[in-house]
């Protein structure tokens, strides 16, 4: 059976994200697992946390306080990313899902939820992170305001509803969810190849299976320049 995966990215450092971590790992039924991502600038580890050796306080000790098992730590220059998450997916076959926290990740990886955690100061972004946002399925932000959509949370009052959310979206099938975001980028039965070129990279899709699945849906792919469809 495929594990489950969910994805916590951030505007910037301090944001949030081990908070969110905890918080769904104390509310999740069944056995979840952690990883943290570090980015280095040469070397490369995998390595589980171990309660004898950890530092309390740190993020690794917070998420197997709140329940992780395993918790393993990965470090690695961004650009070498994809081998050590390999090594430690295939470290964690006794859990049902994993919680992986970095940004990078979401490059490697097809999570089933995606969740991006603004700051106190939601206009603090770290430009790396801006093309992280359109891929999110849940956006938490510490404060209301006009721009707000149907995937924003506010804390702390919504913690009931971000648990409710993650469990519905885990729940879901993944075309289900694909043709959720084509009703949503779509107009008048149209969309703009750009989009659907944008939606088969951000799901891991080819242009072929998008295609397939607009053609299901009749929605008629316009301004299609590069004959991908």
């Amino acid at each position: 059976m495929k594990k489950k995966i969910i994805s916590i990215c951030g505007a910037h450092s301090g944001c949030g994200k081990t908070f969110i971590a905890e918080l769904l790992l104390r509310s999740l039924q069944g056995r979840w697992a952690a990883i943290k991502y570090t980015r280095t600038a040469f070397y490369t580890t995998v390595k589980e946390s171990a309660a004898s050796d950890d530092i309390e306080g740190k993020d690794t000790w917070r998420m197997k306080q709140a329940g992780a098992d395993p918790v393993l730590w990965v470090q690695a220059p961004e650009d070498q990313l994809a081998e050590p998450l390999e090594i430690a997916m295939s470290m964690l076959s006794g859990a049902e899902g994993v919680i992986i926290e970095g940004n990078s990740v979401i490059e490697f990886l097809n999570p089933d939820v995606v969740i991006f955690v603004f700051g106190e100061d939601d206009k603090r972004i770290k430009e790396s992170a801006r093309k992280i946002l359109p891929r999110a399925d849940i956006v938490i932000k510490r404060h209301p305001d006009k721009l707000n959509n149907g995937n924003a949370i506010i804390l702390p009052d919504g913690e009931e509803k971000l648990i409710n959310r993650v469990e519905v979206l885990l729940n879901k099938d993944k075309k289900e969810r694909i043709i959720e975001r084509i009703h949503s980028l779509s107009k008048d039965g149209r969309i703009p190849c750009p989009l659907a070129r944008r939606l088969a990279e951000e799901e891991g899709l080819s242009y072929k299976e998008i295609g397939d699945i607009l053609n299901e849906l009749k929605i008629k792919i316009t301004n299609c320049e590069l004959g991908c469809f």
